[in-house]
């Protein structure tokens, strides 16, 4: 796992690593800007609390070392947790977001109804998916070190069901374009490396 770690610290310490967090992070600001307590499911070393310091954001991730590493880069809240089992109580959380997290899980149903029970009626969830037949996920997995190849589902289809099942979807897009390490704005699949996915507890 400390390998793990220390690939994504120098990723998020390069210029493109940087470049994508920002993103990602304008995005999820944009959409939980009315909210004060939201939990980043998934959230590894912490990158997002650190540039969406202005919210109350409560980290959550099943590695020590994850955890351990957030807490040294960031002045967040950060718990070691399994999204399987929560430990909120039942409608207690305002909003989730989760980035690149569902996808590498065994048992994603059982998390997207543990997300659902903890949320408030009216919270919001956003999901951002890494999007299998874009050319940057392509690129990526070439290499037999590379974090993509531990992906469990590379369906999206088979996460949005369960997300259907459970919230009103109200946004669905392609997102963040990479194309030859350069970033930009696009909806088209293949360039798209993410996929994203904004629902609402009825």
């Amino acid at each position: 796992m400390m390998e793990i770690v220390k690939r994504f610290i120098n990723f998020y310490e390069s210029d493109f690593g940087r470049g994508i967090i920002l993103r990602e992070s304008e995005y999820i600001l944009n959409e939980m800007k009315e909210f004060n307590l939201i939990v980043d499911v998934g959230c590894g070393i912490g990158e997002f609390e650190k540039y969406l310091s202005k919210f109350s954001i409560i980290g959550l991730d099943i590695s020590e070392e994850m955890i351990k590493e957030a807490s040294n880069r960031s002045k967040g809240m950060f718990i070691i947790g399994d999204v399987n089992h929560l430990m909120f109580r039942e409608s207690k959380i305002e909003a989730i977001f989760s980035v690149a997290t569902l996808e590498f899980l065994e048992n994603y149903y059982r998390a997207i109804k543990e997300i659902h029970r903890a949320l408030k009626k009216n919270g919001k969830i956003l999901v951002m998916i890494l999007n299998p037949k874009s050319d940057y996920f392509n690129e990526e997995i070439k290499d037999p070190q590379d974090y993509f190849r531990k992906i469990k589902i590379s369906d999206l289809n088979e996460i949005k069901k369960p997300i259907s099942e459970f919230f009103k979807i109200i946004k669905e897009e392609y997102f963040l374009g990479i194309r030859n390490k350069q970033i930009f704005e696009t909806d088209e699949e293949r360039y798209a490396s993410m996929y994203v996915i904004v629902g609402k507890k009825e």
